[in-house]
């Protein structure tokens, strides 16, 4: 993730785990914005002011990506 914000708020969210390149888990999506996310330290909760300032890349989970994908009907695997 990328952290576009003022040191003070980049210092508080890097003493929680989410600093520039950090892998983060998103665990529920408030209707206002708002994230509650799983870092390395542990949850935290993302109001929707500073969800606007971090950027991620998103990834597929391991399992995701070793997971066969069905075909779809009426189609033959390849």
């Amino acid at each position: 993730c990328q952290i576009t914000a003022d040191e003070p708020i980049r210092e508080f969210l890097r003493t929680r785990g989410l600093a520039a390149g950090a892998t983060i888990k998103v665990l529920a999506a408030a209707g206002d914005g708002g994230l509650l996310i799983e870092t390395t330290h542990g949850m935290l909760t993302l109001s929707a002011d500073l969800v606007h300032l971090i950027d991620v890349t998103p990834v597929r989970s391991a399992a995701a990506m070793s997971a066969p994908q069905a075909n779809p009907p009426g189609e033959l695997p390849a």
